[in-house]
């Protein structure tokens, strides 16, 4: 049954942390405004460092981004089709240990919830946001032209055969039959991918190539100098598109790039309406959490969303690059293990306690869950978010126990919010 294991694993999660488990991504088949989805790939080319310092393109990747004439993808309006995710889903069934929710023993002495005073920070999208968003899609989404008849430059793909010549004799590991370089790139040793720049396709040269002198990834190359022959067998330049009126006609229902850029700002702002509400919650959360006391076995609960995100968050990598051996922290670029680790932890001590302070308020306050509540919220977590596609097929596919304690949750966690809200002092809003 679809995603089934990976949705109960989230959901037994959730009903600790939905919401908010740092990485984890959620395979969804939504059906939103076929306005709002316009196709981006962000993965550059990918590259591959072998011994002897000449790095390619791998074959799959030598196609780039190439997504119409004018490389931008956007769907029509009228185009109501869901795009579905082709990646592996976890299918094996749950056992009941794995559908069973963990609760911890954690008694709360509320501090002050009610008058509290905060300061609404709304962001204005501005018309520089919206061209800065539209240049990074354009960017994004560079596509390939084969060079006709100039020279080859840096930031263009050569498709080239090669050779390596070491004391007169060929070097086994400097053969390349139709490799792909993408010139400028400085993945290769120094001096090979220049050797190729200003060459026209179909030149066939040679070039002497020095290798450093504490080359140690092969030292039998440290230091020596290297005859490469070389044949050009393609190029290709990497085009960055241009949103025209005439771009935006022919792909989509909009009238000009006016309305279309008019709509990308109204989307813009809603998401930066919802994340300013985030943020005001957060603050008035953090307040109560600072005048609020936690005994019990909070530790022991915050070591266990800890744990869970992780092995969330590798799982989403396992499938995501087709290795049962990737963890999600070692995709991560730019982010140290002390950063990914102090985030998880930071997010989960916040998690655990802002659930216990919620479900005290609901408890004083008397909230209470009416039946389009629960329906309500029902659909929204298993059929608008986690993508399954009716009431039936959410109670085929998860345990009745885990639904009920999920929503049962997420009502009262939503309407006591909703009580702090209402009633705080709140600055600019």
């Amino acid at each position: 049954m679809k995603n089934r294991k990976l949705i109960i694993t989230i959901l037994i999660l959730g009903i600790v942390v939905i919401g908010v488990i740092v990485g984890v991504i959620i395979y969804t088949n939504k059906k939103d405004d076929p306005k709002d989805n316009v196709s981006v790939d962000t993965n550059p080319p990918s590259v591959q460092k072998d011994d002897a310092g000449i790095t390619e393109i791998p074959s799959d990747k030598l196609d780039g981004v190439t997504k119409t004439p004018t490389g931008v993808e956007i769907v029509e309006k009228s185009d109501n089709e869901v795009k579905q995710d082709t990646t592996p889903q976890p299918t094996t069934t749950p056992t009941e240990e794995e559908i069973a929710y963990k609760e911890f023993d954690v008694y709360v002495e509320m501090g002050e919830y009610k008058g509290l005073k905060v300061v609404y920070e709304k962001k204005v999208i501005s018309n520089s946001d919206v061209e800065k968003l539209l240049d990074d899609f354009c960017k994004k989404n560079t596509y390939q032209e084969q060079i006709v008849d100039r020279a080859l430059k840096e930031g263009d793909i050569a498709i080239v055969n090669y050779e390596g010549y070491l004391d007169g004799e060929l070097y086994e590991s400097l053969v390349g039959v139709c490799s792909s370089f993408l010139l400028g790139s400085g993945q290769s040793i120094p001096g090979f991918e220049e050797s190729i720049e200003g060459h026209k396709i179909g030149d066939i040269f040679e070039k002497e190539i020095t290798y450093p002198d504490d080359y140690y990834l092969d030292p039998t190359l440290s230091g020596k100098i290297v005859l490469f022959k070389f044949e050009i067998v393609d190029g290709f330049e990497m085009v960055v598109p241009v949103l025209t009126d005439e771009v935006i006609q022919s792909m989509s229902d909009f009238k000009n790039l006016a309305e279309y850029k008019s709509h990308v700002k109204e989307q813009m702002q809603k998401e930066a309406d919802i994340e300013s509400e985030k943020n005001l919650e957060k603050n008035l959360i953090m307040q109560i959490i600072d005048n609020s006391s936690f005994t019990g076995n909070i530790n022991d609960e915050i070591e266990y969303i800890i744990n869970k995100t992780i092995e969330n968050n590798d799982q989403e990598a396992q499938a995501h690059y087709f290795n049962d051996g990737a963890d999600y922290e070692n995709q991560v670029n730019g982010v140290t293990y002390e950063d990914y680790m102090s985030k998880i932890r930071a997010d989960a001590e916040f998690t655990a306690k802002r659930n216990h302070i919620l479900d005290e308020i609901a408890v004083k306050e008397n909230i209470s869950i009416s039946e389009d509540d629960y329906n309500e919220k029902l659909k929204e977590i298993f059929i608008d978010t986690y993508g399954l596609q009716s009431v039936e097929e959410v109670y085929a596919t998860v345990p009745e126990n885990v639904i009920k304690k999920t929503v049962d949750n997420e009502v009262l966690r939503d309407k006591a919010m909703a009580y702090v809200v209402s009633n705080a002092e709140i600055d600019g809003r």
